[in-house]
């Protein structure tokens, strides 16, 4: 085991144990406690068989109850043991994913989608997991075992020393073993990891597009492609089941052969009255309690190794750059909410140029593909222009601060984005003090409170974001209640009745209508010609960059 992996999984075992300190001294002491209580336990049948060779009555008796004594303090400090454990696993693993979630909400939004979902969740479900478990046992085995087995040997040196020479000469074989085949099972167990990443991703994506494959017949094709990479996984799990069973033959040799050498050299020695039976015994029952931190050792430095894969997969998403936290705050000029100056980014929009005024109705149609959304991330602060300027409200988007910003600004992107939890709750988010009747007022607003009104519990209703009696509408209509709720200056909507009927559309345009009666700033991405001839300019995006289309052409165009 190379040292500087010791370091770093020392470094993240400091970084959370310290944190529940407490938890951890309580297990080492009663880690302590249990090579304590099996020595006594050991003596005390040494004694017994002494008294009994003796003919010694209230030796027996004496020893016994010690012995019964010590039996019940076993049981007690087992399962003292076993819940501060599971107590300290479960804030440990409950640690890890908070901080990790934490950072990924606040990674930049280009780094953060690099990720696919079923890879970040392996990491965030498998990989946390692993290091938890590892917390409970690993750290104090590791610390602790090295020194219990010198102390050991050193107890038992003093009973006699030929004897204890003879015993333990095999352990330093059998440590260079295991510890070859801890190394390989590291190996495996990060290619495993791979495998289960990359199942764990197919699946998600299966799940996500079932629709799209029940309906173009790519049951087969996805079938197939689950089963090629299950077969890798297997192929690995062989591999790892055969490098574990090879360890654990070697684990249990490290258990029972010192025992045997023990029985057949300390009996010659026994025959030869250089120790007493009693002795011999003891000595044969304290090789197991002796043995056990070897054991254990041996089976830490393979969860070590397991853990530091684990450590180092979540480590490459907490290198992941966090989105900025600096700059000013407050609304410069309100006059003009956007200008756009030879804005570029990444090769999709380019040298877009246009400004907004205050309380204006502006219309971006285009293609599919020629950024629309990208602009709207944009002027959200998700993403920053590659070249040319983005004033919001009079300072350049580099310049705010991203959380004060986005107060100013509610966005409705295609994706009808539903939270567990009730109907409420789901439109509450964009504004966590607003009351009922707030939360009612915006779905009218948005059409909603007809079919609100209509569910079971109403507004207290139930959502997964997959109830099969909620539309694509409906779901939409509810993220544009959301947005309303906001009371932003700035309103994005991307293609927002897209999934709407006429009848709703009129209704968003009314909506739309009273905002800008509030002195409210709307921009609308949308190719459906009533919302874009409601606008006071209509702007053509495309690859060339962007342009306005006038009334009677725009009239003609759509």
């Amino acid at each position: 085991m190379k040292s500087k992996s010791i370091r770093y999984v020392t470094g993240w075992s400091v970084r959370y144990l310290k944190q529940y300190r407490l938890d951890f001294l309580v297990l080492l002491l009663l880690t302590f406690l249990l090579i304590v209580l099996s020595l006594f336990q050991i003596n005390t049948v040494q004694r017994f068989i002494d008294a009994v060779l003796g003919g010694n009555r209230s030796h027996i008796t004496a020893a016994f109850l010690a012995f019964a004594a010590a039996a019940l303090a076993m049981m007690l400090r087992n399962a003292l043991f076993e819940s501060f454990s599971g107590r300290l696993e479960a804030k440990a693993l409950c640690s890890i994913r908070n901080r990790l979630l934490r950072h990924l909400l606040a990674v930049r939004m280009d780094q953060a989608e690099s990720i696919p979902a079923g890879e970040l969740l392996s990491r965030y479900d498998g990989d946390a997991a692993r290091i938890s478990g590892f917390f409970c046992s690993g750290p104090l085995h590791l610390l602790l075992n090295p020194l219990l087995s010198i102390c050991g040997f050193l107890y038992l040196f003093q009973y006699s020393p030929r004897l204890s020479l003879g015993v333990f000469l095999p352990v330093p074989l059998f440590a260079v073993s295991l510890n070859a085949l801890s190394a390989r099972a590291g190996r495996i167990y990060e290619n495993q990891r791979g495998i289960q990443t990359r199942y764990t991703q197919t699946a998600c994506d299966i799940v996500q597009g079932a629709e799209t494959i029940a309906a173009n017949q790519m049951e087969g094709v996805m079938l197939q492609k689950m089963e090629g990479i299950l077969k890798k996984l297997l192929q690995v799990r062989k591999r790892y089941t055969k490098n574990a069973c090879l360890s654990l033959s070697l684990i249990m040799s490290v258990t029972y052969v010192p025992g045997i050498i023990s029985l057949l050299f300390g009996g010659i020695l026994a025959l030869r009255g250089d120790i007493s039976v009693s002795l011999l015994f003891a000595y044969s029952q304290l090789i197991g309690q002796i043995n056990a931190p070897i054991v254990d050792l041996f089976s830490s430095l393979n969860d070590l190794r397991e853990a530091e894969k684990s450590m180092r997969r979540l480590d490459d998403l907490f290198t992941l750059s966090p989105e900025r936290t600096d700059g000013r705050a407050g609304i410069a000029d309100s006059r003009f909410p956007v200008v756009c100056s030879r804005m570029c980014f990444s090769g999709i929009l380019n040298r877009i140029s246009f400004r907004v005024t205050s309380g204006e109705c502006i219309g971006i149609t285009g293609e599919s593909g020629v950024g629309k959304t990208t602009l709207f991330r944009l002027i959200c602060g998700l993403l920053e222009p590659t070249s040319g300027s983005l004033l919001l409200f009079g300072r350049d988007i580099r310049e705010w601060k991203l959380s004060d910003l986005r107060r100013s600004i509610a966005c409705v992107f295609q994706e009808n984005q539903i939270f567990p939890g009730t109907v409420q709750e789901n439109i509450r988010l964009s504004r966590p003090t607003a009351s009922l009747s707030e939360i009612r007022q915006a779905a009218r607003l948005a059409g909603l409170d007809p079919f609100i009104q209509q569910l079971p519990d109403r507004y207290d209703t139930l959502l997964s974001g997959e109830a099969d009696e909620w539309s694509g509408g409906q779901y939409q209509r509810l993220n544009l209640a959301r947005a309303f709720l906001q009371e932003a200056r700035l309103y994005l909507f991307d293609e927002p009745s897209a999934s709407l009927d006429p009848e709703m559309e009129k209704l968003l345009l009314d909506s739309i209508l009273l905002l800008r009666q509030k002195g409210r700033t709307v921009l609308i991405v949308s190719h459906r010609p009533a919302l874009l001839l409601a606008c006071d300019k209509t702007f053509l995006l495309s690859r060339n960059g962007l342009k306005e289309i006038r009334r009677t052409q725009k009239e003609v165009t759509l």
